[in-house]
């Protein structure tokens, strides 16, 4: 496996340019946005 580059985090690879922070990721998909449609479903058995 010679030839392969290694880097401890992908800051360090050169070779990547999109650099996301996957905690700002995570709140970005769990926020309600104005746009978003929403479904509400219930059932009571009595």
């Amino acid at each position: 496996m010679r030839g392969i580059a290694m880097y401890a985090t992908n800051v360090d690879d050169p070779y990547v340019t999109l650099h996301v922070d996957s905690d700002e990721e995570e709140k970005e998909e769990i926020e309600v946005k104005p746009e978003d449609n929403m479904a509400v479903l219930a059932k009571i058995d009595r």
